[in-house]
């Protein structure tokens, strides 16, 4: 990939799962003959949803660190912004994957206490948002780089 098109691929790609995550919330909202929140009985899927929620939050920070410190050390751009690339998918999936998992309990559940928590984790996925700021701190870009890249 070029390194000057890792922007656009990386900001195309978490605004259409951004999409998908809304409009998935927006079908089981608009199927969901009645809307209540309640504490569900068997608590279990509760300790599940917000567990997963949290889960993955912290393990996509873990690994999004985890897998972009070999990028800082590199001097290739085009490894860099690779890097930035893959360790920012992981990051969004496990997001996704918990907020999905929260709209697919409202959706068996009738439960608005489950889409609550997909909103909240659709609300902490909308500050991922790919910027130049982020990329530059999260790869300590020299200047050339930011250069090279049509940052500056």
């Amino acid at each position: 990939m070029n390194p000057q098109n890792f922007l656009k691929v990386n900001k195309l790609i978490f605004f259409a799962l951004l999409a998908g995550m809304v409009l998935f919330l927006g079908v089981v909202v608009f199927l969901t003959e009645t809307i209540v929140i309640f504490i569900p009985e068997d608590i279990i899927y509760l300790l599940i949803s917000v567990g997963a929620l949290g889960a993955a939050i912290f393990a996509g920070k873990f690994l999004f660190e985890k897998l972009i410190a070999p990028a800082k050390e590199s001097n290739s751009l085009t490894q860099k912004t690779t890097m930035f690339n893959t360790s920012s998918m992981v990051r969004y999936a496990l997001c996704e994957g918990a907020v999905l998992l929260n709209i697919v309990f409202f959706l068996t559940q009738k439960n608005a206490l489950f889409g609550i928590v997909a909103l909240f984790g659709i609300l902490f996925f909308i500050t991922l948002k790919p910027t130049n700021e982020k990329i530059i701190s999260a790869l300590d870009l020299t200047y050339e780089d930011q250069n090279s890249l049509g940052m500056k």
